[in-house]
């Protein structure tokens, strides 16, 4: 999904931590790590 702000914020911590997406909506977006190998 696209998201229609001006202002995204991305917070992460280290690679296999979950990252958080931040926008000026009542939502909370988690990225989540994946390990390919």
């Amino acid at each position: 999904k696209a998201l229609d702000e001006e202002e995204v914020h991305f917070e992460f911590t280290d690679q296999l931590s979950p990252g958080v997406v931040k926008v000026n909506h009542p939502f909370l977006y988690v990225i989540m790590p994946m390990r390919t190998s």
